[in-house]
């Protein structure tokens, strides 16, 4: 991985697919677990220099995979809290019955019949 540390990369080699495998049991979904990984090794990115012990990263590492994945499945449960709370409109019957009258009045009248109705 360019422009990173050499010890990231090291730790991403190592434990990444473990992280993965992790994060996508936590969550259920691939995808959100790849942006999950992928947001705690930017984060041990620009930590990186900042570490008294390198030793302890994958740690880190595996901390802020968990945190991201409460994270997203609290955003996941609120969202459905909110859909729940807000559910699509139901449409009337009468309105129902209106759409099947409107759409008998518009179908298609062949010549046969419009002879009929004018009586020749």
């Amino acid at each position: 991985m360019a422009g990173e540390p050499p010890g990231v990369a090291a730790v991403f080699a190592a434990h990444g697919a473990g992280l993965f495998r992790l994060a996508v049991l936590l969550v259920g979904d691939r995808a959100t677990a790849e942006d999950i990984v992928q947001d705690a090794f930017v984060g041990l990115q620009r930590r990186w220099p900042d570490l008294r012990d390198p030793g302890r990263a994958p740690a880190y590492v595996r901390t802020a995979v968990v945190n991201g994945a409460n994270s997203a499945l609290r955003r996941r449960a609120l969202t459905r809290r909110l859909h729940a709370s807000h559910p699509p409109p139901i449409w009337s019957a009468e309105s129902a019955e209106y759409a099947a009258i409107v759409g008998e009045d518009r179908r298609p009248v062949s010549v046969p019949q419009r002879a009929g109705a004018c009586g020749r």
